[in-house]
């Protein structure tokens, strides 16, 4: 399929001025598309939504409402769960769809969430459980790959969002641009974030080709560029997991990638914690190493430290090398061996 501007949604493509309410819509079916096209914008539920929707609640793209995205574009492109582009109050919704990009974009960017594109407002009560992967191409060098679980809402409060997916960029990408990758958003813009939480890991296998660019990956966002506030609790049990190869710069932590922006808490009670591990694989002869450390890599792991004692004890307490499993296995040796 070709034409300008590639507009499809499991319940309505293209929402005008003449429809006040989108209220109540369920979508189970899969999406699959390949096209030739401008600008695209590709949503679970609605695709595009403009003025005059004054009301957008319990919109649900089920386990069914799987998107594939294949082809080639021109221009900026959205592909998410639920809507990729939206400007309304947005409550009591979820994205259980797996989403699955592997189109090539020669002149725009790539924004693949679990809920939308962008907003300009609040979003209440919204779930994330559908797997997000990148296995494109993105030619221009000036653009970026953006891919989150929920979506970009600068200034606005969030209140009760979950993800739970995982957000992927897979071996088979090929990027030219920049990529900002997180549980939450690509960025967190001015956001308060109240009452959430990420349970779903955050992988980058793919390739960064240009060697001025750069990849920030965190479980909540790959960056702050702007202030950020965390309101009630906010919990981190994901993991962030490096395994590509990269031309350009690596920003990998366990919450932001690049905090650029002051991030704090909006009081005293508020609960910030992050139990989620990083772990940083290298390409060596074009071969990856993938997935988590071995117990036989942790265990080897101790005699590094032997040898590079201020870097291991380094990486121990602030890169979370090793594990407990490999330290009983040192203390079972150590048993056995004065027994």
């Amino acid at each position: 399929m070709s034409n300008a501007t590639h507009v499809s949604a499991g319940v309505a493509g293209r929402i005008g001025t003449l429809a006040p309410k989108f209220n109540n819509n369920d979508n189970n079916a899969p999406i699959s598309i390949t096209t030739t096209s401008t600008e695209g914008y590709i949503g679970g539920v609605a695709g595009y939504l403009k003025t005059g929707t004054d009301t957008w609640t319990a919109n649900t793209n089920g386990e069914k409402g799987d998107i594939t995205l294949a082809g080639e574009f021109s221009g900026n492109c959205g592909i998410c769960g639920i809507c990729a582009y939206y400007n309304y109050e947005n409550t009591d919704c979820s994205n259980a769809g797996d989403i699955l990009v592997t189109a090539t974009n020669k002149t725009g960017s790539f924004y693949i969430g679990g809920h939308s594109w962008t907003g300009n407002q609040t979003i209440t009560n919204f779930t994330n459980s559908g797997d997000i992967a990148f296995g494109g191409t993105l030619v221009a060098t000036g653009k970026s790959v953006f891919i989150y679980g929920t979506n970009y809402t600068p200034g606005k409060v969030l209140t009760n969002i979950h993800n739970t997916g995982d957000i992927k960029i897979t071996k088979d990408a090929v990027i030219n641009g920049d990529v900002k990758m997180g549980g939450f958003a690509r960025s967190t813009a001015a956001a308060t974030y109240v009452n959430c939480s990420n349970s779903g890991d955050i992988i980058f296998e793919g390739t960064l080709a240009t060697s001025n660019k750069a990849l920030n990956m965190g479980c909540i966002a790959g960056d702050a560029n702007a202030a950020t506030k965390f309101q009630g609790s906010f919990t981190n049990s994901g993991d962030v997991i490096f395994a590509g190869d990269i031309k350009g710069i690596a920003r990998i932590g366990g919450l932001y990638g690049f905090l650029n922006q002051v991030v704090d808490k909006a009081d005293a009670t508020t609960i910030v914690k992050n139990s989620g591990n990083v772990y940083n694989y290298i390409v060596k002869d074009g071969v990856t190493k993938v997935g988590k450390r071995t117990l036989w890599e942790e265990f080897l792991y101790g005699f590094y430290v032997i040898v590079h004692p201020f870097d291991g004890f380094w990486d121990l307490k602030h890169e979370k090398r090793g594990s407990v499993r490999a330290a009983l296995v040192y203390i079972g040796l150590a048993i056995l061996a004065f027994t």
